[in-house]
């Protein structure tokens, strides 16, 4: 009867130990999946990055294009006679008329008037 107690013992051990393992590797297993998972959000992630990527490269260069334009459309006046409250934005059509360059208030960015620099 000891012999058979034994058996019984060895084979509810072995059984614990079965239902232990099978456990673990379904443990695994769910996590195995959620890192498949996050593996797919992670390579539409890197697709999103890689897109965003090349629209900020557009637009940097776009940017660059129109900085460029902007400063080789500049135009800089020097010396001019400055009087008492004069509108800076209409010596600026003034010297455009007489220059015939079209200038209407959408194509004048800024304008600023800047005392002179006597020596």
């Amino acid at each position: 009867m000891s012999e058979l107690s034994s058996v019984v013992k060895q084979q509810n051990d072995f059984s614990e130990s079965i239902n232990f393992s099978g456990n673990k590797i379904d443990d695994f297993d769910k996590r195995m999946k959620s890192v498949e998972v996050l593996d797919k959000k992670l390579s539409s992630l890197d697709s999103q990055v890689s897109a965003l990527n090349s629209v900020n490269k557009k637009i940097k260069s776009d940017i660059n294009t129109l900085q460029q334009s902007m400063e080789m459309s500049k135009l800089e006046g020097i010396e001019v006679p400055e009087s008492r409250n004069e509108s800076v934005i209409q010596v600026v059509k003034d010297i455009s008329a007489k220059i015939n360059f079209e200038s209407s208030d959408v194509l004048i960015g800024s304008v600023g008037a800047f005392p002179s620099q006597k020596d």
